[in-house]
């Protein structure tokens, strides 16, 4: 499965409109710095940090999984470039809450697998 991409059209208008006013940038430019592909993007960044946090076993994870963690990590990052420490501080929160759920599945997943094959050791 392909990593899915979030763009702006995930979030409300109304919040990029906040974030783009504390920001100070156009709300073109936050779009941009949304929907890019570059490798220093925020999709990029949320992947890497995603695929980090979760040692590189994410073939479990669904389309929904990954845009749901993509979407909060985009939101805490935007969240503290504009100091908004207690906010972003809980999105932070809410995604490892998240993440460690996917890591739960996943976990899950492999031991069911390796059961049934025969094997008994730990696959994490």
């Amino acid at each position: 499965m392909e990593i899915p991409t979030i763009q702006d059209k995930y979030f409300e208008d109304v919040y990029l409109e906040s974030i783009s006013e504390q920001l100070r940038i156009s709300i073109e430019d936050l779009k941009e710095k949304i929907n890019s592909k570059d490798t220093a993007s925020l999709n990029k960044k949320a992947e890497r940090y995603i695929q980090t946090y979760l040692f590189n076993k994410t073939s479990h994870l669904t389309e929904d999984n990954w845009l749901s963690a993509k979407e909060t990590f985009i939101q805490w990052k935007l969240l503290e470039g504009i100091e908004k420490d207690e906010v972003s501080k809980d999105k932070k929160k809410t995604l490892h809450e998240m993440l460690d759920l996917f890591k739960e599945q996943v976990i899950s997943e492999n031991n069911k697998n390796n059961t049934s094959s025969g094997f008994k050791g730990i696959t994490f």
